[in-house]
């Protein structure tokens, strides 16, 4: 491996880390044994022009990861079994996924928007025989429930987790359950009905590193679309990279999660890290509620921001007439799209810490790249992460490695590259293949980019997304 860019890293390690052989579910085990008082999550609504927000400690979630899992199993759930979840950025999305993974089942994430036709297809897609909604999409799953295999929906209610005041308003908005016809007892459960199970009622399963632990759906208006399937070893070594080179800091850092858990930037480079270090992650369901956004960095103390240019940009002209909002914020993590330079320089004129820019794609679990900490370039989208490598093959066939400055497409291999699209190995086979280099397992992006003479990558073209790309070769 060529590692042109090691001296301009700041010394943040070696070019390859050592993974811990563990499933997802393991980071929070351990978050809760270490920290077993530190919040874990806070979950906020405005009251009197502030905010308040009901706490979970890490050892509480634990529980409740416990308890649900048992609820899970004794619903008849078992190992490779896909729990849909089509929840919002909140404390029952978290449950019910660590708790999916500690049966070893694998979560489906769901885009809660999305319309009821794509629902369908997502559900039949995965085989999701389980899901996991809030009360507000209760009627649109009825209406395609006969499409799908669903066997039982856990219905969730908001007020659950709200502060007292903001929950007793929710309750008297939307009480009860509604009974539907076809719905029997047992095929709709109260979420809350799942966190009564005896913790010594868990069954321990066996979860290995290759076993899938998601099903993704970036694109959800994208025909015939399949899912990306990632397993625990992706997952648990994009985690590693992205907190080795951010430099996170275990039991102390406040993570604002505004970005949606069901997308892999969201799951991966908010929840996931977030978790493995002990963070308190301030839960935001609505991402376009801005004034929320920066009334909780100015309250929470926010020292980890992830998010995108637009959101980005949006809370600092929000935050105007509040200068003291990011006081506290000591890194900015920004991708999906280009990094405007003047809004790097406005975001680090008012905090303390330093935005870095990123780039990934769900089919590599989330992020390949990162800015250095000490010397991030502006037209670049950042150094690749530890164990990963990128090249540059030609447009054409892939098959020419091009060189330094040249544009071409961006093709990745490392650890965190999906284990295939979901029951669709004739279209994983178009899209991770052999690279350049003669060796199997490069992941073509679809992305047109070119790296400079220090090894930082620049993206060119937006992507021509690989999904579609390799569906077209097949004429699907």
């Amino acid at each position: 491996m060529d590692n042109t860019w090691l001296p301009n890293d700041d010394d943040r390690g070696p070019d390859s880390l050592s993974y811990p052989v563990l499933p997802l579910d393991h980071f929070l085990l351990h978050a809760a044994h270490k920290y077993p008082q530190r919040t874990a999550t806070l979950f906020p609504a405005p009251t009197n022009g502030r905010l308040s927000a009901a706490r979970l400690s890490y050892k509480q979630l634990n529980q409740a990861v416990n308890h649900f899992a048992t609820g899970l199993q004794q619903l008849g759930v078992k190992k490779g079994d896909r729990v849909a979840l089509a929840l919002p950025n909140c404390p029952q999305f978290i449950i019910a996924a660590y708790a999916t993974w500690r049966i070893g089942g694998i979560v489906v994430g769901l885009n809660p928007f999305a319309r009821p036709a794509d629902l369908a297809h997502m559900l039949d897609d995965s085989g999701s025989e389980t899901l996991v909604i809030r009360r507000r999409l209760y009627a649109r799953i009825q209406s395609i429930r006969s499409r799908t295999n669903l066997q039982q929906v856990i219905v969730s209610r908001t007020s659950d987790y709200l502060p007292w005041p903001a929950a007793t308003a929710e309750l008297l908005k939307d009480p009860f359950l509604p009974r539907t016809k076809g719905a029997s007892r047992t095929s709709t459960v109260p979420f809350q009905r799942l966190l009564r199970g005896k913790t010594t009622r868990l069954r321990l399963i066996e979860v290995m590193p290759p076993d899938t632990a998601v099903i993704l759906y970036p694109h959800t208006r994208a025909r015939n679309q399949p899912g990306i399937s990632l397993s625990h070893r992706n997952l648990v070594t994009n985690i590693t990279m992205i907190n080795h080179r951010l430099g996170t800091k275990a039991g102390q850092e406040v993570a604002l999660g505004m970005m949606p858990f069901y997308d892999a930037f969201g799951l991966t480079a908010v929840l996931c890290t977030a978790v493995a270090q002990a963070a308190t992650l301030i839960l935001l369901p609505n991402p376009r509620d801005i004034g929320q956004a920066v009334r909780a960095l100015e309250q929470f103390h926010v020292t980890y921001l992830p998010g995108v240019p637009k959101l980005l940009a949006a809370l600092l002209q929000h935050s105007q007439q509040k200068k003291g909002s990011f006081a506290a914020v000591r890194l900015v993590l920004s991708s999906k799209s280009t990094l405007p330079l003047p809004l790097r320089q406005q975001f680090e004129a008012v905090t303390s810490g330093r935005l870095l820019n990123a780039y990934g794609l769900t089919e590599a679990s989330g992020l390949v790249a990162i800015d250095p900490w000490q010397h991030p370039r502006p037209q670049a989208v950042g150094l690749p992460l530890p164990d990963t490598e990128v090249q540059i093959a030609d447009v054409a066939f892939g098959t020419q490695a091009l060189p330094i400055g040249e544009i071409g497409e961006v093709v990745v291999r490392g650890p965190q590259v999906m284990a295939g699209y979901w029951q669709r190995p004739e279209v994983t086979a178009e899209v991770v293949r052999v690279g350049p280099d003669g060796s199997p397992g490069w992941l073509y992006t679809g992305d047109l980019g070119f790296l400079d003479s220090a090894g930082y990558l620049h993206i060119t073209t937006p992507r021509q997304d690989p999904i579609t790309r390799g569906m077209n070769r097949l004429e699907l």
